[in-house]
């Protein structure tokens, strides 16, 4: 039996990203979904109305999205320092440590350096995302999607780059496909950050 209570995470995009809270986009997707509509329908126009919303205030405030995304990527490179610095501190001893305990193989090593690297920068991706959504509260949800999405862009971009300009490296498919998908924590850490900030509300 369908619950009568509408998914949660589209709903919380809606509040987040689709719709102003003036207008009636959210409440008639619920009265449309308690009154028989399917969970794939719902997801459906959620969706939809979130990128149409989000494109809508890019369109209507280029000089604005411009801003948020030129002070996103400055912050998105200056939080690489210091998470560089931390993660270059922390991997000698976390390779020592795994060498010492016998855990020396290939995939221990692998991962005793990626996680301390991917936390980090997934840290450092919600902070800068949580910053320009706090600088730009009236349009947050729209700027921060365009700050996360460009940084996606950038990361396959480089990615598909390096591979076309160095070639396969002589390693397995399996390796090269984890810095792929871990490559999806940065924008989707932006987009987490920016959205935990509380829309700004229209005075009545």
């Amino acid at each position: 039996m369908k619950s009568a209570k509408p998914p949660v995470v589209p709903t919380w995009l809606l509040e987040r990203i689709g719709s102003d809270p003036n207008d009636t986009v959210l409440g008639d997707l619920i009265e449309q979904y308690g009154a028989g509509r399917s969970r794939f329908w719902y997801w459906r126009q959620a969706l939809a109305t979130v990128l149409f919303s989000a494109t809508r205030d890019i369109r209507a405030y280029k000089l604005l999205a411009v801003r948020a995304l030129v002070s996103g990527w400055i912050l998105y490179v200056a939080f690489s320092f210091p998470v560089n610095w931390v993660s270059n501190t922390i991997r000698p001893p976390i390779k020592a440590w795994l060498v010492g305990t016998g855990h020396a193989s290939f995939w221990w090593l692998f991962w005793g350096s990626r996680i301390p690297d991917t936390l980090l920068v997934y840290a450092a991706c919600v902070a800068s995302g949580w910053m320009i959504a706090r600088f730009h509260r009236a349009h947050a949800g729209a700027v921060v999607c365009l700050f996360g999405a460009s940084v996606l862009l950038f990361e396959y971009g480089f990615m598909s780059w390096m591979l076309f300009w160095y070639g396969h490296p002589p390693l397995s498919q399996a390796v090269l496909i984890v810095p792929a998908v871990l490559a999806m924590s940065r924008p989707l850490g932006i987009v987490i950050g920016g959205l935990s900030v509380p829309p700004e509300r229209s005075r009545p």
